[in-house]
């Protein structure tokens, strides 16, 4: 990378970092109603996510994990109109939270839904909610692990809504890559948060653009047998 698109890449972050101050300020201060129809949303499905849950106990290597907090629905619901899974995709939240993109995607028929959270009583609130969930045409399985040492045999659809820092997210992309080596395949990594540059310098990977309507940014994976064309 080059100084010049280095100093991008930095004034990027501060920008990102600003935007996200201020969504957190209108979400706590302007947006009641949401969160009552978020209530509302949640009881349909029969889940409950509401809130977000500051890690107690982060045994992670780099101790970068981020508050778990869920989609607001609105936002779920412009997800869910942009991605396009299919019966034999396996989806996986990295850093599930209580489960409510879980919740959405599993109503869809696809080969397995998965989840990974580092917090216990976070895996114990998503385990309930996949529990009681009220329309799921997919099983979910959800694992209480350490997302930088996780494997992703399998694994077709990545989600990341932003649940740690950059240095646990490189040991991400290292184990995605890991599993890629193991058993190629087509991928998709759909991610939000600050670090958008530790997937687009990796020479493996295709920056898609944003995906749709929503916040989210996507990339997929180039076959070994691309590249070496």
């Amino acid at each position: 990378m080059t100084p010049k698109a280095l100093l991008r890449e930095i004034a990027g972050i501060w920008k990102t970092h600003l935007k996200m101050a201020s969504y957190h300020f209108f979400l706590v201060f302007h947006r009641p109603a949401e969160i009552i129809k978020d209530y509302n949303d949640d009881k349909k499905l029969g889940i409950d996510t509401l809130g977000w849950y500051f890690t107690k106990n982060d045994t992670s290597p780099y101790k970068d994990q981020y508050p778990a907090n869920s989609l607001v629905h609105s936002e779920l619901k412009q997800l869910m109109d942009s991605i396009k899974l299919g019966e034999n995709d396996v989806f996986i939240d990295i850093g599930c939270g209580a489960g409510r993109v879980m919740a959405a995607v599993a109503a869809k028929r696809l080969k397995k839904v998965m989840g990974i959270e580092i917090e216990e009583r976070v895996v114990m609130r998503a385990k309930e909610n996949a529990s009681t969930l009220k329309v799921k045409n997919t099983d979910i399985e959800i694992f209480q692990a350490d997302a930088g040492n996780f494997d992703y045999k399998g694994i077709t659809v990545y989600f990341i809504n932003n649940p740690f820092g950059w240095k646990t997210l490189i040991k991400v992309r290292g184990a995605i890559k890991k599993s890629l080596e193991a058993d190629p395949r087509k991928i998709r990594i759909i991610y939000y948060g600050l670090y958008n540059a530790v997937f687009d310098m990796a020479d493996w990977l295709n920056p898609e653009g944003k995906l749709g309507s929503s916040k989210f940014f996507e990339w997929r994976n180039i076959l070994p047998s691309a590249r070496n064309i």
